[in-house]
């Protein structure tokens, strides 16, 4: 729910996709129980998220245009929501669930 209010009202600006490690079942049943259609890459040997240094999954980046990797949050939070709506040049206000997310970040296992 987190990320998808973010995609919302990002929806002109940026272009989401997940990365999964896990088994292309596994990222199924995620799909089917988050709701969220989106693009997924599938990184069976984490090889991308070690060459951003990303060791736990729920971990997101901000790719620029030309490839570059302009940032990275730790984990799913408010403040780091706040920053990439910045980034974006998006009024937080936008974003109406936003106070709902955990202001210390969240991640997942490790990868």
């Amino acid at each position: 729910a987190y990320f998808a209010s973010a995609m919302e009202v990002s929806k002109e600006k940026a272009v989401w996709a997940f990365v999964f490690a896990d088994t292309p079942q596994q990222i199924e049943k995620f799909i089917k129980e988050s709701g969220l259609a989106l693009p997924v890459l599938r990184d069976p040997e984490a090889r991308l998220s070690r060459s951003l240094d990303i060791s736990k999954s729920g971990c997101f980046a901000l790719v620029n245009v030309d490839g570059t990797v302009s940032a990275i949050w730790p984990g799913v939070s408010s403040p780091s929501l706040r920053d990439l709506l910045a980034r974006l040049q998006i009024s937080p206000s936008l974003a109406p669930n936003l106070p709902t997310i955990p202001q210390s970040p969240t991640a997942g296992c490790p990868l």
